[in-house]
This record gives structure tokens, sequence and C-alpha cells, in this order.
């Protein structure tokens, strides 16, 4: 590294995850798209949207999680949040709630009901 060459510092809490997964999103104002996870960490997550989104707005984002319940169930990721950035770069979203949902059986095709499995409050 050169002598005077300053590296900007990570200030986030939790460690990101790089991971590419794809995302289906609803605004509270009824704008709905989808894009792809480009990162995701406990306390946030970040992907490409179909388009930029208007910073500050609660969001509601829905991705297929890529292991199965017991090896056989699929899961979705439900999160909500809030839009703290959105740019050509990707959209940011601060995490306020994350919850597992069962997404079906992939033995067999059957839809099963969807069941909470686990429910957290983010921070809490």
């Amino acid at each position: 590294m050169s002598p005077g060459v300053v590296l900007p510092i990570d200030r986030r809490k939790t460690r990101r995850f790089p991971i590419a997964l794809k995302v289906r999103y609803r605004m509270k104002s009824a704008r709905a798209g989808s894009g792809e996870v480009c990162d995701i960490s406990s306390c946030g997550v970040r992907f490409h949207a179909d388009r930029v989104l208007p910073v500050g707005q609660a969001i509601e984002i829905n991705l297929q999680w890529p292991f199965l319940l017991e090896g056989r169930c699929g899961l979705q990721l439900h999160l909500r949040g809030r839009v703290v950035r959105s740019n050509a770069m990707g959209t940011a979203v601060a995490i306020k709630q994350h919850e597992f949902r069962t997404a079906g059986s992939h033995l067999g095709g059957d839809q099963v009901e969807q069941v909470r499995v686990s429910r957290f409050a983010a921070g809490g």
C-alpha cells in the first residue's frame, strides 16, 4: 500500500454476505417490482431493483430462500424495512422485521398452507 493512502472504514454493525437471489418487492404506495439481491445481513439488504426507489419509503421484500425446511419444504424470507439508498449501484434497505414462511413442498409439488416458521424483530 502506498504511504498516505487512506482506506475507508466499514462502519456497518453486522457482516454482509454476498448472495444472488431473485426478489419481489412492494412499496407502501402499492408500487411493486422485482430484482436480484447483491448482499444481505441481519440488519439490511442490498439489491438491484428494476427502477430507482424513493428513499425513506416503507418496503416489503420476499425472496426464495436457497435451503429447504427439513430437506423438503421451500422457504421464503419476508422482510419489512425502509429504503435508505437507491441509485444505479442498487437499493439498500434497513430491515425492521424478518420472517421465514413456508413456500410449498419441493417433493411432489404440493402447495402447503403458509405457516410462520419463525418471527423476529431486528434488534430485539
